[in-house]
């Protein structure tokens, strides 16, 4: 990596560590890819994995959210995190577990490793948490990340007011999109890094590809 995208690189870890730890700031997920909704519905023995149908859960909140509401994942999930549920129950789906002591032993391995990937950014003190917010009937909603304490209901009552009636996403975001790119190679750079720190980890590359590749489709590994 060239010292210039290096340098870029870490900065944006400093800043993005320094607003989570400022609780004053969420992030928006534009590409929602997480599961989680019928893994937590497995776990709890209220589907069986051989009716699971991977839908995601933007998709399953899109028809069951009203406009101008929120959708907490701790209060559904009682405290799981709804990245690690989403990876389970895609090795369930792969291994064919049914027994409680297969489920078990996959929930708590995707533990360890969603543990071990934010301890290699330097991020595993911080409680980060998801939801859903939606602000209109006829727009998605959009998820959101953001760190535990933060009062999730009242950000949301602020962010309605200013949303998007066309795509659903506050103008903020949208004005980004238009109006604003990095410097070439950047993004690239900044994946690679990503990557790489990740695989110092004993993540394998099957592995690796199942937990970034849904974030930037188009930058594959």
């Amino acid at each position: 990596m060239p010292p210039e995208s290096k340098r870029a690189v870490d900065e944006i870890y400093a800043i993005t560590r320094r607003l989570a730890e400022s609780g004053k700031a969420i992030g928006v997920i534009k590409r929602s890819m997480l599961q989680a909704i019928e893994a937590y519905a497995i776990f709890s023995g209220e589907l069986s994995p051989a009716d699971a149908r991977l839908v995601r859960d933007k998709y399953i909140l899109d028809w069951l959210m009203p406009p101008r509401s929120a959708w907490l994942y701790e209060v559904y999930t009682k405290g799981e995190d709804p990245a690690v549920l989403s990876r389970c129950l895609e090795r369930i789906i792969e291994e064919k577990a049914e027994t409680a002591e297969d489920m078990k032993r996959i929930l708590e391995e995707e533990k360890e490793r969603f543990w071990t990937v934010r301890e290699t950014f330097g991020i595993g003190d911080i409680d980060f948490r998801r939801a859903y917010i939606r602000a209109y009937a006829d727009a998605p909603p959009f998820e959101v990340e953001y760190p535990a304490g933060l009062d999730t209901l009242g950000v949301a009552e602020k962010l309605l007011p200013v949303c998007n009636d066309a795509t659903g996403l506050p103008f903020i975001l949208d004005l980004i999109d238009h109006d604003i790119g990095v410097e070439e190679g950047l993004m690239r750079a900044y994946v690679e890094e990503v990557h790489a720190r990740a695989l110092d980890k004993t993540l394998r590359r099957k592995e690796l590809k199942s937990m970034f590749n849904p974030l930037n489709p188009e930058k594959d590994i």
